[in-house]
Order: structure tokens, then C-alpha cells, then sequence
């Protein structure tokens, strides 16, 4: 019960201090090292483990790209180009754009988590 109002606590009240996902980490280490989870019963759920991984690393990609200023230069130039289109050949050119672009990406979930926020 401990560790759960210690986590609760980081979460709620700690977020100038920590990070939600270090508290995360956290929680996760201290079940661990008292033995309240067992190694085997973490390492069991091998694909949770795996779709975790996959997402972290699509979400950082797609992070990585706003913080570059890709997403800011592709718009900025959709935009440019599409400038004296009507309203309804704008929206096939948008879509159009995000269809073929669908095949830059190794999955869905990193194709619209990168070209959404555009």
C-alpha cells in the first residue's frame, strides 16, 4: 500500500520535482527490488513489452521531427503551394499528400502521430 501512495503521490504532487514517467520507472524498480513482482512475471508479457517499445520509439521519432522543425517547414510550404486553391481541391491535395506520404513510414501509428500535428 505503500508504494502505491508513494507513486500516487509522485504523480499527483510531484511534478515540478519528477517526471510522471521516472515516477513510473520508479514504482516499477522498487516492485522489483522487494520482490513484490517477480522478473518472470514482467518478462512473460513479451509483446505488451514489445508494443511498448514500438509506440515509445514512434512517439520520440514523431517528437524528434516537430523539435527539428520539420513539421513547421512541411506546412509552412503545403501551405505556400496550395495558397490560391479552392476550398474542396485543397482538401484532395491535403489528402492526397497524406496518403502517399503513408508509405514514408514504417507504420501507421508513426505516419499519423508525425503528419497529424501538420
Amino acid at each position: 500500500i505503500g508504494l502505491v501512495l508513494l507513486s500516487l503521490g509522485l504523480w499527483v504532487f510531484g511534478s515540478e520535482v519528477i517526471n510522471a514517467t521516472a515516477v513510473g520507472l520508479l514504482a516499477v524498480s522498487l516492485m522489483l527490488a522487494l520482490h513484490v513482482v517477480p522478473w518472470k512475471d514482467i518478462t512473460r508479457y513479451n509483446s505488451a513489452w514489445n508494443t511498448l517499445v514500438n509506440l515509445a520509439t514512434l512517439v520520440v521519432m514523431a517528437n524528434g521531427l516537430t523539435r527539428s522543425g520539420f513539421i513547421d517547414w512541411f506546412a509552412g510550404t503545403m501551405s505556400t503551394h496550395l495558397e490560391g486553391f479552392s476550398p474542396n481541391a485543397t482538401v484532395i491535395v491535403l489528402v492526397l499528400v497524406f496518403y502517399f506520404a503513408h508509405y514514408l513510414f514504417a507504420s501507421l501509428s508513426a505516419h499519423t502521430a508525425t503528419m497529424l500535428p501538420v
